[in-house]
Protein backbone atom coordinates (compact mmCIF):
# COMPACT_ATOMS: atom_id res chain seq x y z
CA UNK A 1 0.00 0.00 0.00
CA UNK A 2 2.80 2.37 0.92
CA UNK A 3 4.60 1.39 -2.32
CA UNK A 4 1.53 2.23 -4.40
CA UNK A 5 1.17 5.58 -2.62
CA UNK A 6 4.84 6.37 -3.19
CA UNK A 7 4.54 5.42 -6.88
CA UNK A 8 1.43 7.61 -7.19
CA UNK A 9 3.23 10.64 -5.72
CA UNK A 10 6.21 10.09 -8.03
CA UNK A 11 3.89 9.97 -11.04
CA UNK A 12 2.17 13.17 -9.93
CA UNK A 13 5.56 14.84 -9.52
CA UNK A 14 6.67 13.71 -12.98
CA UNK A 15 3.42 14.96 -14.47
CA UNK A 16 3.90 18.38 -12.88
CA UNK A 17 7.50 18.49 -14.08
CA UNK A 18 6.52 17.57 -17.64
CA UNK A 19 3.71 20.16 -17.58
CA UNK A 20 6.15 22.81 -16.37
CA UNK A 21 8.69 21.97 -19.07
CA UNK A 22 5.96 22.01 -21.72
CA UNK A 23 4.81 25.47 -20.56
CA UNK A 24 8.35 26.77 -20.70
CA UNK A 25 8.91 25.49 -24.24
CA UNK A 26 5.56 26.77 -25.54
CA UNK A 27 5.74 30.21 -23.91
CA UNK A 28 6.27 32.97 -26.50
CA UNK A 29 9.71 34.59 -26.34
CA UNK A 30 9.99 37.77 -24.35
CA UNK A 31 10.00 40.78 -26.70
CA UNK A 32 12.63 43.29 -25.76
CA UNK A 33 12.25 46.99 -26.47
CA UNK A 34 12.71 47.69 -30.21
CA UNK A 35 16.09 49.10 -31.12
CA UNK A 36 16.26 52.39 -32.99
CA UNK A 37 17.09 52.49 -36.69
CA UNK A 38 20.40 54.41 -36.45
CA UNK A 39 22.65 56.16 -33.98
CA UNK A 40 22.88 59.28 -36.17
CA UNK A 41 22.09 62.55 -34.37
CA UNK A 42 19.24 64.49 -35.98
CA UNK A 43 20.95 67.86 -35.50
CA UNK A 44 23.95 66.66 -37.53
CA UNK A 45 21.88 66.56 -40.75
CA UNK A 46 22.14 69.57 -43.08
CA UNK A 47 20.49 68.34 -46.27
CA UNK A 48 17.32 66.41 -47.10
CA UNK A 49 16.76 65.06 -50.60
CA UNK A 50 13.46 63.26 -51.31
CA UNK A 51 13.66 61.34 -54.57
CA UNK A 52 10.28 60.28 -55.93
CA UNK A 53 8.88 59.30 -59.30
CA UNK A 54 7.39 62.59 -60.48
CA UNK A 55 9.31 65.32 -58.68
CA UNK A 56 12.24 65.60 -56.29
CA UNK A 57 12.33 67.81 -53.22
CA UNK A 58 15.50 69.36 -51.85
CA UNK A 59 15.66 70.95 -48.39
CA UNK A 60 18.79 72.57 -46.97
CA UNK A 61 19.62 73.88 -43.50
CA UNK A 62 21.05 77.39 -43.30
CA UNK A 63 24.64 77.42 -42.01
CA UNK A 64 24.11 80.79 -40.32
CA UNK A 65 20.59 80.69 -38.83
CA UNK A 66 20.05 76.92 -38.63
CA UNK A 67 16.65 77.26 -40.35
CA UNK A 68 15.53 74.88 -43.08
CA UNK A 69 14.49 76.01 -46.55
CA UNK A 70 12.93 74.25 -49.48
CA UNK A 71 15.26 74.82 -52.45
CA UNK A 72 13.43 72.93 -55.18
CA UNK A 73 10.87 73.26 -56.74
CA UNK A 74 10.48 76.69 -55.03
CA UNK A 75 12.66 78.68 -52.64
CA UNK A 76 10.85 79.22 -49.32
CA UNK A 77 11.21 78.61 -45.59
CA UNK A 78 10.32 75.07 -44.56
CA UNK A 79 7.94 74.08 -41.78
CA UNK A 80 10.20 73.14 -38.84
CA UNK A 81 7.72 70.55 -37.52
CA UNK A 82 7.66 68.72 -40.86
CA UNK A 83 11.46 68.75 -40.98
CA UNK A 84 11.73 67.29 -37.49
CA UNK A 85 9.18 64.63 -38.40
CA UNK A 86 11.45 63.50 -41.27
CA UNK A 87 14.62 63.59 -39.16
CA UNK A 88 12.95 61.49 -36.47
CA UNK A 89 13.28 58.57 -38.90
CA UNK A 90 16.88 58.27 -37.72
CA UNK A 91 15.84 57.02 -34.30
CA UNK A 92 12.52 55.40 -35.16
CA UNK A 93 11.95 51.97 -33.52
CA UNK A 94 12.73 48.88 -35.61
CA UNK A 95 10.37 45.91 -35.24
CA UNK A 96 12.15 43.45 -37.54
CA UNK A 97 15.29 43.27 -39.63
CA UNK A 98 17.01 40.90 -42.02
CA UNK A 99 19.93 40.90 -44.43
CA UNK A 100 19.27 42.17 -47.95
CA UNK A 101 20.91 39.14 -49.64
CA UNK A 102 17.52 38.12 -51.06
CA UNK A 103 15.10 39.22 -53.76
CA UNK A 104 13.92 42.71 -52.79
CA UNK A 105 11.03 42.78 -55.28
CA UNK A 106 8.40 41.26 -52.94
CA UNK A 107 9.12 44.08 -50.48
CA UNK A 108 8.58 46.80 -53.11
CA UNK A 109 12.27 47.70 -52.88
CA UNK A 110 13.41 46.82 -56.40
CA UNK A 111 12.96 49.55 -57.39
CA UNK A 112 12.04 51.38 -54.18
CA UNK A 113 8.90 53.51 -53.94
CA UNK A 114 10.80 56.53 -52.56
CA UNK A 115 14.45 57.25 -51.76
CA UNK A 116 15.35 59.59 -48.91
CA UNK A 117 18.85 61.01 -48.56
CA UNK A 118 19.75 62.59 -45.22
CA UNK A 119 23.15 64.03 -46.07
CA UNK A 120 24.83 60.89 -47.51
CA UNK A 121 22.67 58.39 -45.59
CA UNK A 122 20.30 56.59 -47.97
CA UNK A 123 16.92 55.18 -46.92
CA UNK A 124 14.71 53.35 -49.42
CA UNK A 125 10.99 52.82 -48.80
CA UNK A 126 9.05 49.81 -50.06
CA UNK A 127 5.60 48.30 -49.56
CA UNK A 128 3.80 47.67 -46.30
CA UNK A 129 3.65 44.23 -44.72
CA UNK A 130 0.26 42.56 -45.32
CA UNK A 131 0.34 41.22 -41.75
CA UNK A 132 0.81 44.38 -39.69
CA UNK A 133 0.88 47.26 -42.22
CA UNK A 134 4.38 48.26 -41.13
CA UNK A 135 6.64 49.70 -43.86
CA UNK A 136 9.63 47.90 -45.39
CA UNK A 137 12.74 50.07 -45.30
CA UNK A 138 16.11 49.31 -46.92
CA UNK A 139 19.19 50.83 -45.27
CA UNK A 140 22.82 49.75 -44.96
CA UNK A 141 22.30 46.30 -46.57
CA UNK A 142 19.39 45.41 -44.30
CA UNK A 143 15.62 45.32 -44.71
CA UNK A 144 13.71 46.69 -41.71
CA UNK A 145 10.09 46.91 -40.67
CA UNK A 146 9.12 50.26 -39.15
CA UNK A 147 5.87 52.05 -38.29
CA UNK A 148 4.33 53.58 -41.40
CA UNK A 149 4.40 57.20 -40.21
CA UNK A 150 6.81 59.13 -42.41
CA UNK A 151 5.98 57.64 -45.84
CA UNK A 152 2.71 59.58 -46.38
CA UNK A 153 4.53 62.86 -45.70
CA UNK A 154 7.21 62.01 -48.27
CA UNK A 155 4.42 61.70 -50.87
CA UNK A 156 2.86 65.07 -50.02
CA UNK A 157 2.78 68.12 -52.28
CA UNK A 158 5.85 70.38 -52.07
CA UNK A 159 3.75 73.13 -50.46
CA UNK A 160 3.06 70.77 -47.53
CA UNK A 161 6.68 71.17 -46.45
CA UNK A 162 6.50 74.96 -46.22
CA UNK A 163 6.06 77.24 -43.23
CA UNK A 164 2.54 78.69 -43.42
CA UNK A 165 3.36 81.78 -41.33
CA UNK A 166 3.23 84.93 -43.40
CA UNK A 167 6.13 86.29 -41.32
CA UNK A 168 8.26 83.22 -40.59
CA UNK A 169 10.59 83.11 -37.61
CA UNK A 170 14.36 82.95 -37.95
CA UNK A 171 16.29 80.82 -35.46
CA UNK A 172 13.03 80.38 -33.50
CA UNK A 173 12.67 84.15 -33.18
CA UNK A 174 10.09 86.06 -35.16
CA UNK A 175 11.13 89.51 -36.41
CA UNK A 176 8.89 92.32 -35.19
CA UNK A 177 6.49 93.88 -37.67
CA UNK A 178 6.81 97.66 -37.77
CA UNK A 179 4.67 98.77 -40.70
CA UNK A 180 1.79 97.50 -42.85
CA UNK A 181 0.40 99.42 -45.81
CA UNK A 182 -1.96 98.63 -48.67
CA UNK A 183 -2.96 100.35 -51.88
CA UNK A 184 -5.40 99.65 -54.69
CA UNK A 185 -8.04 97.78 -52.69
CA UNK A 186 -11.79 98.46 -52.73
CA UNK A 187 -11.25 100.65 -49.68
CA UNK A 188 -9.08 103.73 -49.04
CA UNK A 189 -5.33 103.18 -49.12
CA UNK A 190 -4.04 102.89 -45.60
CA UNK A 191 -1.34 101.91 -43.16
CA UNK A 192 -0.56 100.74 -39.63
CA UNK A 193 2.79 101.72 -38.20
CA UNK A 194 5.00 101.87 -35.17
CA UNK A 195 7.61 104.63 -35.18
CA UNK A 196 9.94 105.05 -32.19
CA UNK A 197 7.46 103.31 -29.94
CA UNK A 198 4.45 105.34 -31.10
CA UNK A 199 1.50 103.75 -32.92
CA UNK A 200 -0.01 105.53 -35.91
CA UNK A 201 -2.65 104.67 -38.48
CA UNK A 202 -4.34 106.08 -41.54
CA UNK A 203 -7.59 105.53 -39.64
CA UNK A 204 -7.77 108.34 -37.09
CA UNK A 205 -10.57 106.60 -35.19
CA UNK A 206 -8.22 103.87 -33.93
CA UNK A 207 -6.56 104.20 -30.55
CA UNK A 208 -3.00 102.85 -29.93
CA UNK A 209 -4.29 99.60 -28.43
CA UNK A 210 -6.41 98.89 -31.51
CA UNK A 211 -3.50 99.62 -33.83
CA UNK A 212 -1.25 97.34 -31.78
CA UNK A 213 -3.86 94.56 -31.92
CA UNK A 214 -4.08 94.82 -35.71
CA UNK A 215 -0.30 94.72 -36.10
CA UNK A 216 -0.15 91.70 -33.78
CA UNK A 217 -2.78 89.99 -35.95
CA UNK A 218 -0.63 90.58 -39.03
CA UNK A 219 2.48 89.46 -37.13
CA UNK A 220 1.06 86.03 -36.26
CA UNK A 221 -1.30 85.29 -39.12
CA UNK A 222 -0.99 81.84 -40.68
CA UNK A 223 -2.24 80.71 -44.06
CA UNK A 224 -4.85 77.97 -44.20
CA UNK A 225 -2.87 76.51 -47.09
CA UNK A 226 -0.10 77.38 -49.51
CA UNK A 227 -0.01 76.81 -53.25
CA UNK A 228 2.91 76.81 -55.65
CA UNK A 229 1.82 78.41 -58.93
CA UNK A 230 3.52 78.52 -62.30
CA UNK A 231 3.73 82.29 -62.70
CA UNK A 232 4.47 85.28 -60.46
CA UNK A 233 1.57 87.74 -60.06
CA UNK A 234 0.91 90.56 -62.49
CA UNK A 235 2.56 93.83 -61.56
CA UNK A 236 -0.72 95.76 -61.67
CA UNK A 237 -3.37 95.49 -58.99
CA UNK A 238 -3.66 95.83 -55.24
CA UNK A 239 -0.51 95.46 -53.16
CA UNK A 240 0.41 94.92 -49.54
CA UNK A 241 3.72 95.98 -47.97
CA UNK A 242 5.21 94.64 -44.72
CA UNK A 243 8.21 96.26 -43.04
CA UNK A 244 10.12 94.13 -40.52
CA UNK A 245 12.51 95.23 -37.81
CA UNK A 246 16.13 94.97 -38.94
CA UNK A 247 15.25 94.86 -42.65
CA UNK A 248 15.39 98.05 -44.71
CA UNK A 249 13.63 96.43 -47.68
CA UNK A 250 9.85 95.92 -47.32
CA UNK A 251 8.19 92.67 -48.40
CA UNK A 252 5.62 93.41 -51.11
CA UNK A 253 2.67 91.17 -51.94
CA UNK A 254 0.03 91.13 -54.61
CA UNK A 255 -3.30 90.92 -52.77
CA UNK A 256 -6.54 89.46 -54.08
CA UNK A 257 -9.96 88.82 -52.54
CA UNK A 258 -12.35 86.16 -53.77
CA UNK A 259 -15.74 85.22 -52.39
CA UNK A 260 -14.16 82.76 -49.94
CA UNK A 261 -10.49 83.68 -49.63
CA UNK A 262 -7.82 86.32 -49.30
CA UNK A 263 -4.78 85.41 -51.40
CA UNK A 264 -1.32 86.94 -50.99
CA UNK A 265 1.52 86.31 -53.41
CA UNK A 266 4.95 87.86 -53.00
CA UNK A 267 6.15 89.80 -56.02
CA UNK A 268 8.41 87.78 -58.35
CA UNK A 269 7.60 84.60 -56.39
CA UNK A 270 5.43 81.62 -57.24
CA UNK A 271 4.11 80.94 -53.75
CA UNK A 272 0.55 81.89 -52.75
CA UNK A 273 -0.76 82.20 -49.20
CA UNK A 274 -4.47 81.39 -48.94
CA UNK A 275 -6.50 82.71 -45.98
CA UNK A 276 -10.21 82.33 -45.21
CA UNK A 277 -12.10 85.48 -46.14
CA UNK A 278 -13.19 85.98 -42.51
CA UNK A 279 -9.62 86.99 -41.63
CA UNK A 280 -10.15 90.30 -43.46
CA UNK A 281 -11.97 91.77 -40.47
CA UNK A 282 -9.01 90.89 -38.21
CA UNK A 283 -6.37 92.52 -40.43
CA UNK A 284 -7.89 95.64 -41.95
CA UNK A 285 -9.27 98.42 -39.76
CA UNK A 286 -12.19 99.32 -42.04
CA UNK A 287 -13.13 95.79 -43.15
Amino acid sequence: MRLMRKSFLINIGLLLLISGLFWLTQRPPTISSPQQLTQIQTDSINRIHIQRQHNDLLLVKSTTQGDWHLISPVLAKANPNRIQFILDLLNTPVFSQQSDDLDLSPFGLSPPQIQLLLDHHLFEFGNTSPLNKQRYLHHQHKVYLIADRIYPLLLANPSSFLDNQLIPSLSNKQPRLLHVSWIGLERPDGFLSQVEGHWTSSDNTLNPDQIGALLTAWQHTQAANLQIVKQPPAEAGATLSLQLEGDDTPINYHIQFTEKAMILQQHQHKLQYHFPIAIKTQLFPDA
